[in-house]
């Protein structure tokens, strides 16, 4: 469905000849995106919303709620691993690559999917990974690796990402916010999974951050971007916190 594993091979000086509906591989894998993000926060949502049945106690709704988010968790951690296998079954992939740069190969030729794609993996991370509890069982898709691989693609131009949040053609606003919000409520993991990136990536927020203020003042956003503005702000004064 979607397209068949890369056909041909390489013989000599041939190349690997793609066999395969790349627009529609883009599509599937979209739709298992959106499937599997919104499931986890609908479920993340009913499971803190504090509501329960009133025939039972608050200690038996509470054990339920928490039994079906396991089995929920553990339901769109698989279909993420099925997910894996399908793209390496249709696209010509290394069995080690990892399925978020996958997805982010594949979706990078249109902004507004490319952003969609990486919106709903960072709904998923934040609604499966529960700080202090143990996520090994789940498939890893690290939002600030999803950020910079972005950057890559963009070649770290904060022009491109002001242009995303001047258009209406992506959801990057909403990406964006959540995004921001993700890393300034842990730092230091945030730092920590930049690695070497750190520095190049926290140059292109705070060069966004200068863009976004120089329009403000002028009046030309087409909207209130404060939220994402302020932000930006906690960014910087956590990193000039940091390198004190």
């Amino acid at each position: 469905f979607g397209g068949i594993a890369a056909s041909g091979g390489i013989s000599g000086e041939e190349d690997v000849e793609e066999d395969y509906d790349k627009g529609l591989v883009q599509k599937i894998v979209l739709v298992l995106l959106k499937a599997v993000a919104l499931t986890t926060r609908e479920a993340r949502v009913d499971s803190s919303s504090g509501e329960s049945d009133s025939s039972l106690s608050s200690a038996e709704s509470g054990d339920s709620c928490s039994s079906d988010l396991v089995i929920i968790e553990r339901n769109m951690s698989g279909m993420y691993k099925q997910l894996d296998s399908w793209i390496k079954s249709v696209l010509p992939l290394l069995p080690e690559s990892k399925l978020q740069d996958n997805i982010l190969h594949l979706l990078q030729e249109q902004d507004d999917v490319l952003i969609e794609g990486l919106l709903c993996m960072l709904d998923t991370h934040i609604a499966l990974h529960v700080p202090g509890r143990d996520n090994q069982g789940l498939f890893d898709t690290s939002p600030t690796g999803g950020f910079t691989k972005l950057l890559s693609i963009v070649g770290g131009d904060s022009s491109v990402m002001l242009d995303f949040l001047v258009s209406n053609e992506t959801c990057f606003l909403l990406y964006i916010l959540r995004f921001l919000k993700f890393i300034v409520k842990d730092w230091s993991m945030f730092m920590c999974n930049c690695g070497d990136s750190y520095s190049s990536t926290l140059g292109v927020l705070l060069q966004l951050k200068t863009s976004i203020n120089r329009l403000m003042k002028k009046d030309l956003f087409p909207y209130n971007i404060g939220p994402v503005y302020k932000l930006l702000e906690k960014v910087e004064t956590l990193a000039g916190i940091q390198n004190e």
